[in-house]
């Protein structure tokens, strides 16, 4: 792979953070990255995304959903990338929690967001994203505080915290820059499954 795309939706700017590391990680082992931001409007052209070696998609976890620009980006873009190189990774809060049914939750809701947009990644991550209270509502810091709380992560809503792992992330890149089947990220690995193609043959010739 020369070149890839790295798709994400990011309303507080952790999971672009998270984009862009990887990008920067990837651009180390000779493989140039385009970082796209949906929530900002960025996204690829139809011969932008054509051109592109392989795919990273970003979805962040709010309140248990997706955004639906990522959703919606994943499943029209499906047939470019059903048979290039792909991964698919979560930034959440539940990300961060150590708690053995927190690692349950995270593979559910990657299993929700395939089966949402027929994407097959052959690579899959989880990452806790970070707790902005300073760009929260008051609702938000007041529930985030004490979810916060019941976990042991900061509760002081006068700073924001990162949570993010980037020895996990980085490690996440290199599996992917690799190829590397091996590795916990490998879809086959964590999910115990096989990532083929869903795609019709013909739709993806018509892509």
């Amino acid at each position: 792979m020369k070149r890839i795309a790295i798709i994400v939706s990011s309303q507080n700017g952790q999971t672009e953070k998270i984009a862009a590391g990887m990008a920067e990680q990837l651009r180390r082992k000779g493989v140039e990255s385009d970082v796209f931001n949906l929530t900002k409007g960025q996204q690829p052209t139809k011969d932008q995304v054509a051109q592109y070696e392989g795919f990273i998609v970003g979805a962040p976890i709010h309140q248990g959903e997706f955004p639906v620009d990522i959703l919606d980006w994943a499943w029209e873009n499906g047939p470019a990338m059903a048979e290039l190189p792909t991964a698919l990774f979560t930034v959440s809060f539940n990300a961060a929690d150590r708690r053995h049914r927190a690692r349950a939750t995270d593979d559910k809701m990657l299993r929700r967001f395939m089966k949402e947009t027929d994407m097959r990644p052959r690579f899959v991550g989880t990452f806790a994203g970070a707790l902005a209270y300073t760009k929260y509502s008051f609702f938000k810091k007041s529930v985030m505080q004490g979810m916060a709380a019941s976990v042991g992560l900061p509760t002081n809503t006068m700073k924001d915290f990162e949570l993010t792992n980037w020895f996990d992330v980085f490690e996440f890149s290199e599996a992917f820059q690799s190829q590397n089947m091996a590795s916990k990220s490998a879809a086959v690995n964590r999910l115990q499954w096989t990532p083929e193609p869903l795609w019709p043959m013909s739709l993806q010739q018509a892509a």
